[in-house]
């Protein structure tokens, strides 16, 4: 199948040579995000050519006033959690206020199919244009799922664009065949994808494996929760701030009043507990994304 006119590939050398950098095995944490925001911001002068000016606020310089000019469309940033995370700051530094709209979606590890598990999005539509934030598109399973939702929320294909760094032949063709009406911006083309979906040239890097725990099915038990109080640097010493709050949704708190009652109420009736919770089981370190993702950020860009 021929991409449609609708895929934009960048032919940029800059990017390209990034993307080159991008792609080395043992390329070191602070360096992936570096590069990654580079492409974030040259992916993003790329994705935004057709945006529309609009005059603005009358302005001084030293030889006079003038009209300054303004983007026209009220711009939203859509990261799909959390890898999307890290084209973010780029995009901000281009849309400054632009609300960031959190999705998270993670892919099933048999049927390779997208699952969600967290949606910020408004309950109506406040914004012209989105841009769709995922470094790869693999399957393009989680990619249509991305879509579909945001046109479900209100939001006609011709406001959303979906910037990746890079996407498989595969997955290309089964976004824009399932949404021809969107355009879709990447650095480059990869061509196949193992048996387990993802992109042969870099399934090797950097891949964080992502376990969503059914909560209502599998109750957590004592040590998973004691473990999880600890990465989050709570103590369990009994004082008059109440740490074990924050392990219940605020209509949960006021039925217990210590660290025991907690476990087990918590261990007999798990709905109570509060979410979403990001683990990262290898450093022992836990963030909450409420009331809003600061924290959840700040845990995933020191991976």
């Amino acid at each position: 199948m021929t991409m449609s006119n609708s895929v934009h590939v960048s032919k940029h050398p800059i990017i390209a040579q990034k993307l080159s950098l991008l792609r080395e095995k043992n390329l070191k944490p602070k360096a992936v995000r570096e590069l990654t925001n580079d492409l974030s911001i040259l992916l993003g002068y790329e994705a935004t050519q057709d945006v529309t000016l609009k005059k603005g606020q009358t302005a001084s310089s030293q030889y006079g006033e003038y009209q300054t000019n303004e983007v026209k469309e009220r711009v939203g940033l859509v990261p799909v959690l959390r890898s999307g995370l890290g084209l973010v700051q780029g995009f901000l530094n281009l849309f400054p206020d632009a609300p960031v709209m959190h999705l998270g979606i993670y892919r099933e590890k048999v049927s390779h199919q997208p699952v969600e598990y967290y949606n910020k999005l408004p309950d109506v539509p406040n914004v012209d244009l989105c841009y769709v934030l995922d470094p790869v598109i693999a399957t393009g399973n989680t990619a249509v799922a991305t879509i579909n939702m945001l046109k479900e929320w209100g939001v006609q294909g011709s406001q959303i664009k979906f910037v990746a760094i890079v996407g498989s032949t595969q997955g290309l063709e089964q976004l824009q065949t399932t949404h021809p009406d969107i355009n879709i911006y990447v650095a480059a083309i990869d061509e196949t994808l193992d048996t387990k979906g993802y992109l042969e040239s870099n399934k090797d890097k950097h891949n964080f494996e992502i376990k969503v725990i059914l909560y209502q099915k599998e109750p957590p038990t004592r040590v998973q929760l004691e473990n999880l109080s600890n990465y989050l640097g709570l103590t369990s010493k009994e004082d008059s701030t109440k740490p074990w709050n924050i392990l219940l949704r605020p209509d949960a708190q006021k039925l217990v009043s210590s660290w025991e009652e907690t476990f087990d109420l918590l261990s007999k009736e798990p709905q109570h507990l509060e979410r979403p919770f990001i683990v990262d089981f290898e450093h022992e370190r836990a963030a909450l994304g409420r009331p809003d993702l600061t924290d959840v950020e700040a845990l995933v860009q020191n991976l």
